[in-house]
């Protein structure tokens, strides 16, 4: 694990804790694309099959089912995409302190003649709104596990966001069969 140098032990400790759990995400993405493909695969069967379905099933259970089932999808959809944000982000702390400590990486910091503050305001000034203020606020910020405690509140939203794709699938599936 590439951390930056700049952290003191304990904050050396607390990113690879925080990290470290970040590796759920993968299996957390991994089941929300195996919900996602079920989801769709079972809501193009009953919509393709409407007329025999609604022989069967009544169209108010199936109209329920299939709302719990779309909505189930955008939840797994926000899974993979809180799945990818953090995998990205962490990526970025880690190549850009691999670089820093490289020997390219300490030649082109010795080599710097403007000061930081300028630097990041330099840095920050070809990104639109909210980017910009984001990296200005996070540049002013001396909390140096900045990104992994924003990682760490995007993991506990894609948990809840896992939780709710599957409980609204389970609750899709059963609205469908009770609807006999």
């Amino acid at each position: 694990m590439n951390h930056p140098q700049h952290l003191s032990a304990e904050q050396k400790f607390l990113r690879t804790v925080m990290v470290s759990t970040f590796e759920i995400t993968k299996p957390a993405a991994e089941s929300a694309t195996w919900f996602l493909t079920g989801s769709a695969a079972i809501v193009g069967l009953l919509v393709a099959n409407a007329d025999s379905v609604s022989k069967i099933v009544s169209i108010g259970a199936l109209k329920g089912g299939l709302i719990c089932l779309v909505i189930s999808m955008m939840c797994g959809v926000i899974v993979r995409m809180l799945a990818v944000s953090i995998h990205h982000r962490i990526k970025s702390v880690e190549d850009l302190s691999a670089y820093l400590a490289s020997e390219e990486g300490k030649n082109i910091m010795s080599q710097m003649s403007i000061p930081v503050e300028q630097l990041r305001e330099k840095m920050a000034a070809p990104f639109l709104w909210p980017l910009n203020r984001a990296m200005l606020k996070g540049a002013n910020d001396k909390d140096y596990l900045r990104t992994e405690k924003a990682c760490a509140r995007q993991l506990s939203y894609l948990v809840r966001w896992s939780i709710s794709q599957q409980i609204l699938a389970g609750i899709g599936l059963l609205i469908i069969l009770l609807g006999f």
